[in-house]
């Protein structure tokens, strides 16, 4: 019995101090990444304002063929967004709605990963010379809670990894002149 109530007392020191570090790391996550794709501006952008042909070259499509998806709002622009619905635990549900839009410069969107929170991602145009240099990035603030800020730490591998992969299908695609949905 003794040893079952020092187990006990270790393991609930262990993660009081494990709590207790977690606010000293990072609150907010910020990843982004950059490709550059021999194409226009406008070109790039037809691509990344339009939801319905996001599943054309998302990382997150591969992963699960069968994902439903529901579009709001206008046909691209600021007021259009995009539900989608996964079995796939590493999907999930969530939806996105394009907040900022300048034509051929920049996109912002507001996600809602459903009970998992809610983020900020962007794509950033630049022309540059005969290509496009595009930057796809993700903002998100874990604030009080120790167990997202842990999880913090593993996002820019997790999702940086994945942007990586939807940046080298979107360029593929545009280089190859496959026409968005």
């Amino acid at each position: 019995m003794r040893t079952l109530k020092r187990l006990f007392l270790f393991l609930l020191s262990l993660l009081v101090i494990l709590a207790l570090i977690s606010f000293l790391l990072p609150q907010k996550q910020h990843i982004e990444r950059s490709t550059s794709i021999a194409a226009s501006t406008g070109d790039v952008y037809s691509y990344i304002s339009n939801p319905k042909s996001f599943h054309q070259w998302s990382p997150w499509a591969k992963l699960d063929p069968a994902m439903q998806y529901q579009f709001t709002g206008p046909e691209s622009g600021e007021g259009t967004g995009m539900r989608w619905q996964s079995q796939q635990a590493n999907v999930g549900n969530g939806s996105w709605v394009i907040t900022r839009a300048e034509e051929n410069q920049s996109i912002e969107m507001a996600m809602d990963f459903d009970d998992q929170g809610t983020a900020t991602s962007f794509f950033r145009l630049q022309p540059a010379g005969d290509t496009t240099k595009i930057t796809w990035g993700f903002d998100t603030d874990a604030g009080m809670n120790p167990v997202m800020r842990w999880f913090g730490l593993l996002m820019d591998s997790m999702v940086g990894n994945e942007y990586e992969k939807g940046l080298a299908t979107l360029k593929k695609m545009i280089e190859g002149k496959q026409a968005p949905a």
